[in-house]
């Protein structure tokens, strides 16, 4: 699974009333946003606000992303994807669809 398959996968979501936005920090339009998190989702139906990071291999959370989820935590859902109840991408989806 690469981060793009995750990215189209969660843009499914956009059906079931979600808005997904990712963010890519190597995109030179990111200026000052290192560390924010690859996936923000909202629902304003179901009034959800999910934060989804998404660490592959031996990708780690760098100190700018700790900040940011870290003080995420206080407003909104924060997911770091995969995890051990998100162990794959069906799940994590169904996760979402089903909130």
């Amino acid at each position: 699974m690469t981060k793009s398959e995750i990215t189209k996968a969660l843009k499914q979501l956009e059906r079931y009333g979600w808005i997904v936005k990712t963010f890519n920090s190597n995109r030179y339009n990111m200026t000052g946003a290192k560390g924010f998190p690859d996936h923000v989702l909202v629902n304003a139906t179901k009034k959800e606000l999910v934060f989804i990071e998404v660490k592959l291999g031996k990708d780690k959370l760098s100190p700018e992303q700790c900040e940011y989820l870290v003080a995420l935590r206080g407003v909104a859902e924060v997911i770091i994807f995969p995890n051990e109840k998100f162990d794959s991408l069906d799940k994590l989806l169904e996760y979402l669809f089903n909130k």
